[in-house]
């Protein structure tokens, strides 16, 4: 595959969404469900994006973790930071691209912090 195309992320955007009864869907909701926030069309430089959130991990989470997943168009390069309540990760650099295995579904922070930091806040 080529990133010829891929389209870089210079500009700063910030992308709010809330996890109602955070708590809740930590205990209900089995690893590997995530709650969804909305489609976005406003973010500077992106015809979309939408946020995963794992309550109880990825499949691919470390027992006990949490997990992010974002979704951007294909060949999407953008630089990310994500902060849960206290608990703030990134910035990292990642390229969207579907053709390729490991991110064939969206950019995934599979090990984003521990669920237990998430309940003491």
């Amino acid at each position: 595959s080529s990133f010829a195309s891929v389209k870089p992320l210079e500009q700063r955007s910030r992308f709010t969404f809330t996890v109602p009864n955070i708590s809740d869907k930590i205990e209900r909701y089995q690893e590997g469900r995530p709650y969804l926030s909305e489609e976005v069309n406003d973010i500077t430089g992106l015809e979309f994006a939408q946020v995963e959130f794992f309550p109880r991990g990825d499949i691919t989470s470390r027992d006990g973790w949490c997990a992010i997943k974002l979704r951007v168009p294909n060949r999407t390069k953008i630089k990310w930071s994500v902060t849960i309540g206290r608990q703030q990760k990134g910035p990292r650099v990642d390229v969207f691209e579907e053709s390729l295995w490991w991110c064939r579904y969206g950019l995934l922070w599979a090990n984003f912090c521990p669920v237990s930091s998430l309940l003491s806040e």
